[in-house]
């Protein structure tokens, strides 16, 4: 079969993916839900299933529901779909212009980009909620004393505490939690989506503090006030970790794609290339190819190394 027909097979193929994945993005609930009915009438089983208690289907649900604000499984589905059509894809698309080996690569890259892409913006806000902390310990300490060290009402307080917004929604879905939790398995479940949302040695003594008041009865005001008095100790050391080489950021940012645009000024200006030409050996060639999608891994790479890295934690 000609080379040709079986890209435009290909193509064609990624294009259907891409149109049966966004029906699925739109329609998704519905869907679900449909066959969920269907499967509980015909069967009569409990409707927590095997796939929803298992250990990564809930990591992931508690990873969509902290970076994306979604919190039901029909997201977490969606995101396995959207996650295992991405390699198909790409690997449909380069297969017939590159090697195998290198189709496999792309493809696999591109498969975890997803996930990749929900740990970075994670990462982002734990950066951003870690620099709550001030006002998040010294606000749980002051409803806990105002609530006669009731911990339940003082964390039901944190929901409207505007100063810190990601800490805020933490303590929502803490709260929401505790009005409801039956069992010593739940509150500690409860308390470790909090600590996963910030991910701080600060974090971890406060919701210590927050499950000896609410288990055990005892009075924690002296363990918070000595969270507060390590953060304020470890602030002037943070402040001096923020000195960051901002210029080497910059290049990274600025340069990579500028000189991927002084490479095709280069070639247009001094060979002799013309426009469509430059194109047509970047793109329909295997060698071109390959260099072109070499290029944009390796620029995000540098991407996602410069957001990892361009600021700290606050911690002790």
């Amino acid at each position: 079969m000609n080379s040709k027909v079986i890209l435009s097979l290909g193509i064609h193929g990624g294009l259907y993916l891409l149109l049966v994945l966004g029906i699925w993005m739109i329609f998704a609930e519905s869907i679900t839900a449909f066959f969920k009915r269907a499967y509980y009438s015909r069967f009569r089983i409990e409707k927590k299933s095997w796939i929803t208690s298992n250990k990564w289907f809930k990591y992931l649900n508690k990873l969509i529901a902290i970076t994306c604000g979604q919190t039901n499984y029909v997201t977490v589905y969606s995101f396995i779909i959207l996650t295992l059509s991405l390699p198909v894809l790409f690997f449909t698309l380069l297969v017939n212009r590159t090697s195998l080996a290198f189709a496999c690569l792309v493809s696999t890259f591109f498969g975890i980009l997803p996930y990749l892409y929900l740990r970075i913006k994670l990462s982002a806000i734990r950066i951003e909620g870690s620099y709550e902390a001030d006002t998040v310990v010294g606000e749980l300490l002051n409803q806990y004393k105002m609530n006669y060290s009731n911990m339940i009402e003082a964390v039901d307080s944190m929901v409207n505490l505007k100063e810190a917004p990601i800490c805020r929604k933490a303590f929502y879905r803490l709260s929401l939690r505790l009005k409801g939790y039956k069992t010593n398995e739940e509150l500690l479940e409860g308390l470790e989506e909090v600590v996963f949302t910030v991910d701080t040695d600060w974090m971890r003594m406060l919701t210590n503090n927050i499950y000896m008041s609410i288990d055990r009865g005892i009075d924690v005001i002296i363990g918070l006030e000595d969270i507060l008095l390590e953060l304020k100790e470890a602030k002037s050391t943070t402040e001096k970790s923020k000195q960051i080489n901002i210029e080497g950021f910059s290049i990274l940012k600025y340069l990579s794609p500028a000189m991927y645009i002084a490479t095709v000024l280069i070639a247009v200006k001094y060979f002799g290339f013309t426009l469509s030409k430059f194109i047509k050996y970047q793109l329909y060639t295997s060698i071109g190819i390959k260099f072109f999608v070499l290029i944009l891994l390796l620029i995000m790479i540098n991407m996602i190394i410069m957001l990892v890295f361009q600021k700290r934690k606050y911690d002790f």
